[in-house]
């Protein structure tokens, strides 16, 4: 997916599940973050003086787990060239395929060159 296409789509979530929404609420949304409330049903029979639980607030992110500059593929582009070369990455067999396996191989192989 690219990136336009993640923002659109977050966009679309956020508009249906907005801050007056009655289960799930967008409170906020970057491309590498989400805040989100799940409002949990009242409890007790309709009419009861039961006070409504507090929303369960998730806040997730992904800026922990990733390096701190930002990824090639992660760039607010649809640049052909970028794609195709973002394509080959993904290829079924990156990265068994030389020149990787060269650089690689000796280091999984205890230090032997093996052809």
């Amino acid at each position: 997916m690219s990136v336009s296409g993640l923002k659109a789509e977050l966009k679309f979530l956020a508009s249906i599940f907005d801050k007056n929404h009655e289960r799930f609420c967008i409170i906020s949304w970057k491309l590498d973050e989400l805040h989100c409330w799940f409002l949990p049903p009242p409890q007790g029979p309709p009419g009861s003086p039961h006070s409504p639980p507090p929303p369960l607030t998730l806040h997730c992110n992904i800026t922990e787990s990733y390096p701190s500059s930002s990824p090639i593929w992660f760039v607010d582009s649809d640049d052909p060239n970028l794609t195709s070369v973002l394509e080959h990455l993904e290829d079924d067999n990156f990265p068994f395929d030389p020149p990787f396996v060269q650089v690689v191989l000796p280091v999984l192989s205890g230090g032997d060159v093996i052809i």
